[in-house]
Formats: C-alpha cells, sequence, structure tokens
C-alpha cells in the first residue's frame, strides 16, 4: 500500500501552478480537434494522403495491358468504389450523452470528401479544367448513436447524378461492418469560374468513362435528394408571392457549359 502511494505521490502535481499545467494539457488531449487549425492540419493530412494514394493507383492501371475500354472501365469501377475513412469518437466529438454530436457528421463528411475527389481524379479535373466544386445540401438519416470512444468507417462514394448534381452516399460503419450508425448524401455540382455549371456526364467524360457509364439510373433513395433544389425553389416562390414580389426574381436560370 505504501508503495502505491508512493508511486502518486511521484506523479502527483506538487504546486498549484502544476496542477493547472496538467489539467490544461488533459483538456488540449482531448479536445485537439476543436484547437484553433487543426482542422486545417488534418484537412491538408487528408488530401495529401488522398494524392499519393491516387498517384499509386494510376501507375498500378498504366502498368497493366489493357485495352482503351477496359482502361475506361477501371476508370469507371476506381471513380465509382467505395472510399474509407477512419475516425474515432473523441470528447471533443461528443455531446452530453456521450455520443456523437451530429455536427461532427458534417466535419468528417468535409475529410471524407477531400479523400474522395482527390483519390477518384476529379480533383485533377477541377486543376485542369480550373472548376470548383460546391456543396448544394446534405441530409443525414440517423440510426444508430456513435458511442464516446468507438472507431468507425466512414465510405463514401458517388451514387448518381443527373444533369447538374452529383450525389455522394457517406455511410457511418462501425469497424466490423455490422453496424450502420447513419447514412448521408450530398448534393455537388461542378461550377466554371464564370459560375456556369458542368455536367457530370462531361465530367466524367474527361475522366475516362466509356460511354455506356455516362448517365447512370438513380435510386430510390436519391431522388429526393436530386429534388430537394425545387422543392426549395417552390418554397421561396410561395414565400415571395405571399409578400407581393414578383415570382421571376425568385430563381435565376441555370447556365451550363455550352450554351
Amino acid at each position: 500500500m505504501s508503495a502505491i502511494v508512493s508511486s502518486l505521490s511521484a506523479i502527483a502535481p506538487r504546486s498549484p501552478s502544476s496542477a493547472a499545467k496538467v489539467l490544461a494539457l488533459f483538456l488540449f488531449a482531448i479536445n485537439y480537434k476543436n484547437v484553433p487549425f487543426v482542422w486545417h492540419v488534418r484537412s491538408i493530412y487528408t488530401l495529401l494522403k488522398a494524392t499519393a494514394l491516387r498517384i499509386i493507383k494510376e501507375k498500378k492501371i498504366s502498368s497493366q495491358k489493357l485495352g482503351a475500354e477496359e482502361r475506361k472501365q477501371a476508370i469507371a469501377r476506381e471513380f465509382l468504389r467505395d472510399h474509407d475513412l477512419s475516425f474515432r469518437a473523441t470528447p471533443g466529438d461528443c455531446d452530453w450523452n456521450m455520443h456523437v454530436n451530429n455536427g461532427i457528421y458534417n466535419t468528417t463528411t468535409d475529410f471524407s470528401r477531400y479523400d474522395l475527389v482527390i483519390q477518384t481524379g476529379l480533383g485533377r479535373y477541377l486543376r485542369e479544367n480550373k472548376c470548383f466544386l460546391a456543396n448544394g445540401g446534405v441530409a443525414f438519416a440517423y440510426l444508430r448513436e456513435i458511442p464516446f470512444g468507438a472507431k468507425y468507417w466512414v465510405r463514401s462514394r458517388f451514387v448518381t447524378w443527373d444533369r447538374k448534381w452529383f450525389v455522394i452516399e457517406h455511410r457511418f460503419e462501425n469497424f466490423k461492418g455490422t453496424t450502420v450508425y447513419a447514412v448521408g448524401h450530398a448534393r455537388m455540382v461542378v461550377k466554371r469560374r464564370d459560375r456556369r455549371t458542368v455536367p457530370p456526364a462531361e465530367v466524367v467524360r474527361t475522366i475516362g468513362f466509356p460511354d455506356s457509364l455516362l448517365q447512370p439510373s438513380v435510386p430510390s433513395c436519391c431522388k429526393a435528394v436530386l429534388e430537394a433544389e425545387r422543392a426549395l425553389e417552390l418554397h421561396g416562390e410561395e414565400d415571395m408571392v405571399a409578400k407581393g414580389a414578383k415570382q421571376d426574381k425568385v430563381v435565376g436560370k441555370e447556365t451550363y457549359l455550352g450554351e
């Protein structure tokens, strides 16, 4: 017993200032994700890691003896497959109930989209064609809580697209893949610097897709996501009409590349 007391005495703070330092270090350790600029560091790390993986995969595809059509199929498979990032539910991620706060889901999907955009080759398209990717909204379905301390995957993929929007799916799963915590769908649009929209089919054609995969089917789970913009437009029109404004001032005409 005396040995235990001696050990505790050795590591215990010997002054109020020491206790304050220990407390400060402890708070920093459990909330490091919320420290200024840590988000930026994590973003840069994610981008650099994804770039390295993309280079490795491009070399692997180029080293294979594939015909033109087979190469396009390989590019499409890489673009459409799941891309995974792992996270852990730290104290700074959790609310009073000690499960992941709903705001953290958006933060983690930011990192996941960075990884997805770079690894699929979309990032290179954006850079070479002087475009940018804009987020049109994310809708989540929360199925199970992510408890404090849990390590989990965010599996992201391009599900479908229409004339304007890409739809990206984010699945939050436990490490064994036996539990789905949440599913999110994000609408993303490619814009040129002059604000013209680049249709997704044109984007994937340039990346190297075969013609047969330029326009995928739209799963029922994504129809509501793609129709959300029109629902908001109608809501805005109703509000403007109620205020006595002209409807033609509510929504501007969408301009597409080539028009």
